[in-house]
């Protein structure tokens, strides 16, 4: 069996100096307490792909 994991997720849209906006993101680990930031949806995909998928046994799409 694995070990759980947990996660906080946190999402918000950072001001651009252009009257814009930006999408952001951050994962903690609820455990450890490592922190990383994301610039793109998809990055926070793969890592939480990488993280957790083979624990549950998911597989990547086939092309």
């Amino acid at each position: 069996m694995t070990t759980p994991k947990l996660f906080v997720i946190r999402v918000w849209l950072e001001p651009t100096g252009e009257g814009g906006s930006v999408w952001r993101a951050s994962a903690t680990n609820t455990r450890t307490g490592e922190r990383r930031y994301f610039q793109h949806p998809s990055e926070l995909v793969q890592f939480l792909n990488a993280s957790v998928g083979g624990a549950m046994g998911a597989t990547e799409p086939s092309s």
